[in-house]
């Protein structure tokens, strides 16, 4: 079976939902990276490097 062939026949409404849920795992990591980010910039602030 070729892979372009199955592309082909891929269904629409079946990629948007994979697309919108990985645009929802890319926005929750960006959150949680974001929220790790001020945490380490917190600590950073009340114990100051030289």
């Amino acid at each position: 079976m070729s892979s372009r062939n199955s592309a082909k026949r891929f269904p629409m409404g079946r990629v948007r939902k994979l697309s919108k849920t990985l645009s929802y795992w890319v926005a929750l990591e960006t959150q949680q990276n974001a929220f790790l980010w001020v945490r380490v910039r917190n600590s950073a602030n009340a114990f100051p490097m030289g």
